[in-house]
């Protein structure tokens, strides 16, 4: 009886094991929009700015991300004395050096599309069927010392894009994301590394991201703020035809 009752309770201790390496692409999907704050709170907020500071090799600044459902986006950054200004109205991206005299120029259909898919305000991750992304579990791969879930996006519209998130094992929240583009007519890799998180409005977002493009230094973002559901200007995101400074933290 003992041995039956030991075996028994091997096969208990064992059975949790089993279902812990048995994830799903949709158990991970589903763990993960828990870990940012749960579905409900994501869908409830509908605007977003960020604050953040910037480094880029030798020169550093500011930048202030703008973002409203579903996909519009705006950033203006503040380097060595300049206003730049690049945004997405949900079809065409633009892009301007902010001065008295404006100077706009609208993006060519290949970066609009690049700039398109940082603009989508979820992420691929959240709700893949609602945005067309095809994702799989690709299985397990170290990265940054972590034994992580390597998911693959085969984003929607992405003119053949294939990225990758490693999810952190036990937080389910991104600690690397790979990914390719075409920039002027050269395909480049980006590779970026969240080193860390903070909870604003009762999500949670990376406040240490670490960027390199075919190996280059990286570039540093560190966000000071995230403001939740604040008022923004749908005319904020439109082609600018004059342009009067913006007032940028």
């Amino acid at each position: 009886m003992r041995f039956q009752t030991a075996v028994a309770f091997t096969a208990l201790l064992i059975a949790p094991l089993g279902v812990a390496r048995a994830q799903t692409i949709e158990s991970v999907l589903a763990k993960y929009v828990a870990a940012r704050g749960g579905k409900v709170k994501i869908a409830s907020v509908r605007t977003q700015r960020t604050h953040a500071h910037l480094t880029i090799g030798q020169t550093s600044g500011t930048v202030t991300i703008d973002q409203s459902r579903p996909a519009l986006m705006r950033m203006d950054m503040m380097i060595i004395g300049n206003h730049f200004a690049r945004g997405y109205d949900s079809t065409k991206g633009w892009q301007a050096l902010i001065a008295d005299t404006g100077g706009v120029q609208v993006m060519q259909p290949l970066d609009s599309r690049n700039f398109g898919i940082e603009a989508d305000f979820d992420g691929p991750l959240v709700d893949p069927v609602a945005g067309k992304n095809k994702v799989a579990l690709m299985g397990r791969a170290m990265t940054d010392g972590k034994n992580a879930y390597k998911v693959q996006v085969v984003l929607n519209g992405g003119g053949g894009y294939v990225d990758y998130y490693y999810l952190d094992p036990t937080t389910f929240l991104p600690v690397v994301w790979e990914g390719t583009r075409l920039v002027n007519g050269q395909m480049l890799t980006f590779t970026t590394h969240f080193r860390s998180y903070k909870a604003f409005g009762g999500l949670q977002f990376p406040v240490k991201i670490e960027t390199t493009t075919n190996g280059t230094p990286p570039q540093t973002t560190i966000i000071d703020s995230v403001e939740i559901n604040p008022a923004l200007d749908p005319n904020e995101f439109k082609v600018p035809v004059f342009t009067p400074k913006r007032k940028v933290r």
